[in-house]
């Protein structure tokens, strides 16, 4: 299998994790690294103003530390093999024409998306058999972005997972390989659940490449589901969460219309 992996540099912890786990657990593949160039961002003034006003306001600042927890932990697991080893190329942006030229000429069956932004149709229709996303989530019923934490202030536990799927035009949508669901156990907090759901989304999808590769797709068959979409949160709603043991903070009946989408069911 030929396998282009499409990431960012730098790049955060459960992407590195991902990564490393493919090329050490698959190295029967061949690989190729396709890394979007991104400065490093900055902490402004503005930025640690904000956050000092946030501390003043609502006390220490529990989601910057656990990210920065959750960061460690997944460092401290990831595998010893280096992606910086394999064929690569750098590029300035996700989608651009150099993107594209690079992906062409080397013919992936499977794009993995990991870390390289939202990707358009000219650049995921490339891959002979799919582009691939791990969703650290239950898809399509929960997506875009903090799924894990939008289901633990909602009290959304039962949609607490990842999916492996295939991208399509819309985010999180696309056809489903494989998907796992979690249920937390007592006393787990954010980052322990959060941790878990890595570990499982690269075996998701090492499982998926090899059902790809085996071209043991069950048939699609697809129906509508309700979906949440989220996108990112503020710190005085992690705080919240915290003070409250990661027990449901707001009721999920407050949430913006859901959408019907179309699912189809996975292999778990």
């Amino acid at each position: 299998m030929r396998i282009l992996i499409y990431t960012a540099e730098p790049r955060g912890a459960v992407d590195e994790y991902t990564i490393r786990r493919l090329i050490s657990e698959g190295p029967q593949h061949d690989y190729f690294l396709l890394s979007v160039h991104r400065p490093r961002p900055k902490v402004t003034f503005l930025v640690r103003c904000k956050r000092r006003l946030v501390e003043l306001r609502d006390g220490p600042n529990h989601w910057l530390r656990a990210i920065e927890r959750l960061d460690r932990s997944i460092r401290s697991e990831l595998p010893a093999v280096d992606p910086r080893s394999l064929p690569g190329a750098s590029v300035n942006a996700v989608n651009d024409g150099p993107s594209r030229r690079w992906i062409e000429e080397f013919q992936p069956d499977i794009i993995v998306q990991a870390g390289a932004g939202i990707l358009k149709p000219e650049v995921f229709t490339l891959a002979k058999l799919g582009t691939l996303n791990v969703h650290h989530g239950v898809a399509p019923e929960i997506r875009g972005m903090r799924s894990t934490f939008w289901c633990l202030y909602y009290g959304l536990t039962d949609l607490i997972g990842v999916t492996c799927h295939k991208i399509d035009a819309t985010l999180d949508t696309g056809e489903i390989i494989l998907q796992q669901r979690y249920e937390p156990k007592a006393g787990e907090g954010y980052v322990d659940i959060q941790l878990t759901l890595c570990r499982m989304g690269a075996d998701l999808l090492l499982r998926s490449i090899d059902q790809l590769e085996r071209h043991d797709q069950a048939p699609s068959v697809r129906s509508e589901v309700d979906s949440f979409y989220f996108s990112e949160l503020a710190p005085e709603q992690f705080n919240a969460l915290h003070r409250n043991g990661y027990r449901r903070v707001a009721d999920p009946s407050t949430l913006p219309r859901k959408r019907k989408v179309k699912q189809q069911p996975a292999v778990t």
